[in-house]
């Protein structure tokens, strides 16, 4: 998948709150601590010698130094006082604030610090211990992590217990480091061999993690314990499906839908199988059954709609659109939609009206990007650059994402030149913005110019080493470009690790294992890349691969099913013409 896709392609009370409270996170590993932290430091050991009067003094001048570093985006040193604050102090809130704090200032070795104050001051908040163990988890402290989570489950009764592993699952299914993730729950489940959601919960984050065969294996223990559970029946439909095991899955999910036919989540992800088997019509009609009984349902409505378009059922999802205007309900996503669907024939002009009704939100800027985009489409480049001028009159602080929006207008004609002035521009007065540093590395492959492409892809990485779409960027160009494919295999190994299920990055993976010569590895990767993504490029790789393997037949019925979704992608027509024609 050519790099210059990829930048437009970046899904009980107690696990919801601290998914919010640790969502904050870039899950990196600790960094050395700054300046700002060592000074904080020293400063605590003085600090703790004063009166009690004094230490309530200290502990309130370290909270507004730290509220006002906050709003002076000073987070290194917001970090730093509020965790004085908690240490000198005795309240769990405040150390809990402490960790929100270092968290936001992606610091996780300051966020530990903070989440076993919090800890030392509530031993029995389960949050705390949660979080504690999370932060173990991303400093590289699984040992901890296991002792932890294991403590806190243990303390818990044998009714809350598997309420309790259920939980710890469901964040760990959240954690960036999937396979870290995954084997932090293995250990967990090795201290609870019975239980049926240890099971699941290790069957959940294996099958995230491309680890397909434990997946299978512990989901089919799960199910061996709680037959009749739903959750387990998804899964495992699921899992199959990933396996490239379609009718099975399909049928697993048709027999649990027979008992429980009023299931209204059991019958939408039916749906969501069928769309990825490619049975469309079917997969609409599963909303339509729904439908029938709650005509009114606007969010139902609204999902129908969504996969009808997705499903290129745009008759269909035009018509689920209109019904949700009539009932006058969510009438700027009905706008924005019917302007995708519009767009999506081609119909410029139509799109255009339908994208200026939407007023509020984020589908508000968004639709007048993509008025932006669309007169630029028309040919009309100058004057999508002057409404693009105009909304930075009024947007002040939009002004990264308006350059972005011309410089994408500029490649779609072709003005790789003036995107590259325009870019290199603003660079000019955010050198180290790494938006622009990524858009104009894409400009630069565009014209040919690799040396500028991978300086500037570098220069990101060392403002953040951990960006994946930026390591996947360099290591797919690398694949393209040169013969260094050791290296891009690093750098994509390193993309895939922090974004597990982002269709480029899997495609990108089987692409530099096409190009070593690692074929059935690539063909599993690229399998996997085109279940997410129905792309037309992913389609392409993988038909490169089937037919090096001799599956010719296969490749034809690939290619003849990718065209009809995209019969224009400049990727199918070239694999057509050099391997088929």
């Amino acid at each position: 998948m050519s790099v210059g896709v990829r930048i437009v392609r970046k899904s009980v009370l107690v696990a919801a709150g601290l998914a919010v409270l640790l969502s904050t996170a870039c899950q990196t590993v600790p960094r050395n601590p700054n300046a700002a932290n060592e000074a904080a430091m020293a400063r605590l050991q003085g600090s703790m010698k004063g009166t009690e009067e004094d230490q309530r003094g200290q502990i309130l001048y370290h909270l507004m130094v730290g509220e006002l570093a906050l709003k002076n985006k000073q987070v290194d040193l917001a970090t730093s006082e509020y965790l004085l604050a908690a240490q000198l102090g005795n309240s769990s809130e405040v150390a809990e604030r402490a960790m929100r704090v270092a968290l936001f200032a992606q610091d996780n070795d300051m966020a530990l610090r903070a989440a076993q104050r919090w800890v030392e001051l509530s031993p029995g908040a389960s949050r705390a211990r949660q979080s504690l163990a999370l932060l173990y988890l991303r400093t590289g402290q699984i040992d901890k992590a296991t002792d932890e989570l294991s403590r806190l489950i243990s303390e818990a009764d044998e009714k809350q217990r598997e309420t309790l592993i259920l939980q710890v699952s469901g964040l760990l299914s959240q954690e960036k480091d999937v396979q870290a993730a995954t084997a932090l729950m293995i250990k967990v489940r090795e201290h609870y061999p019975e239980s049926a959601n240890a099971d699941f919960g290790t069957a959940r984050l294996a099958l995230k993690a491309g680890q397909l065969d434990l997946a299978h294996q512990t989901i089919q223990r799960s199910l061996a314990k709680r037959p009749q559970e739903q959750s387990y029946q998804e899964l495992y439909a699921r899992i199959l499906m990933q396996q490239g095991k379609q009718e099975q899955a399909l049928k697993v999910l048709e027999d649990v839908l027979a008992q429980y036919s009023e299931s209204r989540r059991l019958r939408i992800s039916y749906a969501r199988l069928l769309a990825l088997a490619s049975k469309y019509d079917e997969a609409v009609k599963q909303f339509e059954i729904l439908l029938k009984k709650q005509p009114d349902d606007a969010d139902l409505l609204y999902a129908a709609a969504l996969l009808a378009i997705e499903v290129d059922r745009l008759k269909k999802g035009e018509a689920f659109l209109h019904r949700m205007l009539s009932l006058k309900a969510r009438v700027n996503d009905a706008h924005y939609y019917l302007g995708r669907i519009a767009e999506q024939r081609n119909h410029f002009d139509q799109a255009i009206q339908w994208y200026t009704q939407v007023q509020t939100g984020e589908r508000g800027l968004d639709a007048q990007f993509r008025v932006a985009s669309l007169l630029g489409r028309k040919g009309d480049v100058e004057a999508a650059r002057r409404f693009l001028y105009e909304l930075l009159k009024h947007n002040p602080e939009l002004s990264i994402q308006i350059y972005l929006a011309e410089v994408d207008i500029l490649n779609t004609a072709g003005r790789y030149t003036d995107a590259m002035s325009v870019v290199s521009a603003a660079l000019e007065k955010q050198p180290k913005q790494v938006d622009l540093l990524y858009a104009r590395s894409l400009v630069a492959e565009k014209m040919g110019d690799m040396k500028m492409a991978e300086a500037d892809l570098r220069i990101l990485l060392e403002v953040e080493p951990q960006n994946g779409h930026a390591l996947n960027a360099l290591g797919y160009m690398l694949s393209n470009h040169s013969t260094r494919y050791e290296e891009a295999l690093g750098y994509i190994e390193q993309a895939l690790k922090l974004l597990p299920d982002e269709p480029a990055v899997i495609d990108s993976m089987g692409w530099i294992n096409y190009r070593l010569g690692n074929l059935d590895l690539a063909e599993q990767h690229l399998r996997r890349a085109y279940a997410l993504n129905k792309d037309a490029e992913i389609a392409s790789h993988l038909a490169e691969v089937l037919w090096a393997q001799g599956k010719k037949e296969e490749t034809r019925s690939l290619l003849k099913e990718a065209a009809m979704r995209d019969p224009d992608s400049p990727y199918l027509k070239e694999v057509q013409q050099r391997l088929i024609q």
